[in-house]
This record gives C-alpha cells, structure tokens and sequence, in this order.
C-alpha cells in the first residue's frame, strides 16, 4: 500500500471485493441450471464481502484482500473498472519486493500470516532417480 498512488488508496478506500469460489456461479450458468436454482442457490449461500483493504489487527498495518482465484468483482463498480483495478492488485503478488522467499533445509520451519499471505509452492525432484 505505500507505494500505491494517493489516487489509487483514495479510490480503493471503502471498496468492497465481491468474492465465489472459482466462478462457481457462472458455471451453474453454463451448464444450464435455471435462473430459479440459481436464485435459490445464491440466496441459500451468498457471495461473501470484503473490503479490499483491510487493517491487520496486529500491526495495524493495511493489507490487500483479494484473490484471483476467489475475487469476481468490486461492488458498484464499473465492470471494466473493477477487473483493471484487480489486475493491478493481483500483479503486485507477482512483484519481488511484495514477496518472501523461502528455501527450505532440513528442521525448517515457516509460519505464515493468514490475513496477509498466498503460498505458492513449486514443484521439486523429491528422490534422485536411479
């Protein structure tokens, strides 16, 4: 957040992330299920809300809160607004200086911060072949 432009904190200020499970919804859509099972689907587990900034409740600190694999939208935004805007947050996983890299060794262990984290984990040769 501290390196986000005054125009681009003031904007997100208040904005709500609209968040489904992988598209799950517009799946429903494709596969033809009715409008009335979906309204019924929807209305039995609705989508959750979040702001898109959040406060960590222990450092106080502000923290992005969207996924690209959960967030659909930003509420009451323009539609090609709010996926420009989320590609943005979304690249900033994708810069080095937002990241922590850790190389694991034998006894390691790693304590990640739930609120403020996305684990990736690349694949490695587990055995030698032979």
């Amino acid at each position: 957040m501290k390196t986000f432009s005054d125009e681009v904190k003031e904007k997100l200020d208040g904005a709500i992330a609209v968040h489904d499970f992988a598209g799950f919804r517009k799946r429903l859509e494709k596969n033809g299920v009715s409008e009335e099972e979906i309204e019924a689907f929807n209305k039995k587990y609705p989508m959750p809300e979040h702001p898109v900034i959040r406060t960590h409740p222990d450092t106080g600190k502000k923290l992005i809160y969207v996924n690209a694999a959960f967030t659909q939208y930003i509420k009451d935004w323009d539609a090609d607004e709010s996926s420009k805007m989320l590609k943005f947050l979304y690249s900033k996983a994708a810069t080095p200086e937002y990241q922590c890299r850790f190389v694991w060794e034998d006894n390691f262990n790693s304590i990640l911060g739930q609120q403020v984290s996305a684990a990736l984990c690349f694949i490695r040769l587990l055995w030698a072949p032979g």
